[in-house]
This record gives C-alpha cells, sequence and structure tokens, in this order.
C-alpha cells in the first residue's frame, strides 16, 4: 500500500478504502489560522514544519520570514505566527488580540513548548484552542 497526500488537507488521490481507513487511524495535529474569513481549525497529520509555517503566512509566490507573538493569551504557551514583514506587503488587518496587537494576513496559531535544550513550536490542544476562541477579541477587523 502506497500513501498518497496524506499529509495535506483534502486527501485526494486516496486508493482503496484500506487508504481511507488508515488515514483515520492517522494521528491529527490542531492548529488555529487566522484570515480575512475568521479563526479556523488547521487539521494536519504531522507537525507543521517551517516551510509550510512560511508558506501559510506569505504570499504565494515567496517564502516569508515568520514572526512570533508571544504572551497574547491567558496561557503563555500559545504563540500567533504572522508574516514578519506584513506592513510592508499591503497585508490586510485580519485579528486584533486582548492585548491590543493587530495583526495583519493569515495568522497561525501555536503552541511554544520550551525544552531544556530546544524550543519547539508545536499544534494546539483543544484547551488551548478553545482558549484562542475566547480571548481572540477580533477576527475580522473591516
Amino acid at each position: 500500500m502506497t500513501r498518497k497526500n496524506l499529509g495535506r488537507p483534502g486527501l485526494s488521490g486516496l486508493g482503496d478504502s484500506g487508504d481511507l481507513e488508515m488515514v483515520r487511524r492517522m494521528p491529527s495535529f490542531l492548529y488555529g489560522l487566522v484570515n480575512k474569513t475568521g479563526i479556523h481549525r488547521h487539521m494536519v497529520h504531522e507537525l507543521m514544519c517551517l516551510d509550510e509555517m512560511q508558506r501559510l503566512v506569505g504570499e504565494e509566490t515567496e517564502k516569508s520570514f515568520i514572526e512570533l507573538v508571544f504572551n497574547q493569551f491567558s496561557d503563555p504557551e500559545i504563540v500567533l505566527i504572522c508574516d514578519d514583514s506584513f506592513l510592508m506587503k499591503g497585508f490586510a488587518p485580519t485579528c486584533k488580540t486582548s492585548r491590543g496587537i493587530v495583526l495583519h494576513g493569515q495568522v497561525i496559531i501555536a503552541r511554544l513548548v520550551l525544552a531544556e535544550t530546544e524550543t519547539e513550536i508545536q499544534n494546539l490542544t483543544e484547551d488551548q484552542y478553545q482558549t484562542v476562541i475566547d480571548e481572540l477579541l477580533e477576527y475580522v477587523i473591516p
């Protein structure tokens, strides 16, 4: 059995029902994604890598550098990830935190895990996702 497009949403190209059953058993990782249409659950089958984060927050034609925005939620592990040049690129505002920080463009919401030797960006827990829903003041700014 071969794996076809299992790491991305949509799962097009799946073969027989055995392939579909394999997908159902795969772990899912939850991230938040904020854009001009609001806040969304972003489910993936693998932890997001740097390239994927840069692609999601940037323009389709170029890779972006990401910026992490800390300490915007009651849970200190929750971090916002955006394009570090969103103002220069003219992205429209999409959200405002309870601490008054306005972010532009597509924003990823993840969890920052501090370890003794390294720091990792990981998926949110369900409780953390609910914290984001409760505390992100404005999803879309007109």
